[in-house]
């Protein structure tokens, strides 16, 4: 995929550790301040540890923050992102 940039420099957001849990707290406006920011990024970046235990509900959780986003979203799996991880993705 070849990301649109007039600037000739790539931009993104690296988010690490993010381990979000079923009675988490919602992510979405910390992803939604990071697509906003200017200049705005041409995707973001997870750096593992998504979800905390691995658990359905966690996944849930985390697809559900990530749902609205325009921008492109690159993931890592980490060693908190067991299960079944690329199922939910």
């Amino acid at each position: 995929m070849i990301l649109p940039n007039m600037s000739g420099f790539i931009r993104f957001f690296h988010i690490g550790d993010l381990h979000v849990c079923s009675q988490a707290l919602d992510i979405a406006p910390l992803l939604e301040a990071c697509v906003s920011a200017r200049p705005a990024p041409d995707f973001l970046m997870t750096g593992g540890d998504n979800v905390d235990g691995g658990g359905h509900a966690e996944y849930a959780s985390f697809l559900q923050s990530i749902a609205a986003l325009k921008t492109p979203i690159f993931m890592v799996r980490g060693n908190h992102d067991r299960g079944h991880f690329a199922r939910h993705l």
